[in-house]
């Protein structure tokens, strides 16, 4: 191994290498003797230097990493994906013209995190909402879990006040509003909501 371009040392069987550092990121690169034993083979290059830093085995990028078991298990890089079209809404009283659903999430180990902003300018006087198809069911501990949300309504959709809602992870598998308030027909309506929650 290469320190900063300085002295190569050398590790024996069984032997390992910590290598610690702070600030900015660097590669850690292990080298092994070739069969004739008279050149170095690149073995396994770690990237650290990068927003997602991954693994390099014998000059072999590894770019699908499977998902975590254990705790102990290093987490692999996951992209957001979207959902908008996916959630299920079920209206009270009455459905609003014309929604808008903008909505994605992100499974990251046992967690799932999803952000959703439902919107329309007319709400034909609904009197609340539930989610009742999220991207991943919550696992079942006979739990509700809270959501961090709010309402958008009145004319031109200009009020605003905090939300009350959670996802009932009791095998009922939905978000619920839980005081929803009775909007006013002709007049906007909408939510914003961020949920986490954890999933089998």
């Amino acid at each position: 191994m290469t320190i900063n371009g300085g002295t190569a040392v050398g590790i024996g069987a069984g032997g390992h290498i910590m290598c610690q550092g702070s600030g900015l990121g660097g590669n850690i690169l292990f080298r092994t003797p070739n069969t004739a034993m008279n050149a170095d083979v690149s073995a396994c290059l770690i990237v650290g230097d990068t927003d997602t830093p991954y693994l390099d085995m014998d000059n072999n990028r590894i770019a699908n990493v499977a998902a975590p078991t254990l705790a102990k298990d290093a987490l692999p890089y996951v992209a957001w994906a979207d959902c908008s079209g996916t959630l299920t809404l079920t209206w009270a009283t009455a459905t609003p013209a014309a929604v808008t659903t903008i909505a994605r999430w992100v499974q990251i180990g046992k967690t799932v995190i999803l952000e959703a902003y439902i919107i329309s300018a007319d709400s034909n006087a609904t009197t609340g909402l539930t989610i009742t198809t999220l991207p991943v069911n919550p696992v079942n501990v006979n739990a509700r879990f809270s959501c961090s949300a709010y309402e958008r309504y009145g004319a031109a959709g200009a009020t605003y006040r905090a939300l009350v809602c959670q996802i009932n992870a009791n095998g009922v598998n939905d978000l619920e509003f839980l005081d929803f308030s009775t909007a006013t027909d002709g007049q906007a309506v909408g939510v914003g909501v961020t949920a986490i929650y954890p999933v089998a």
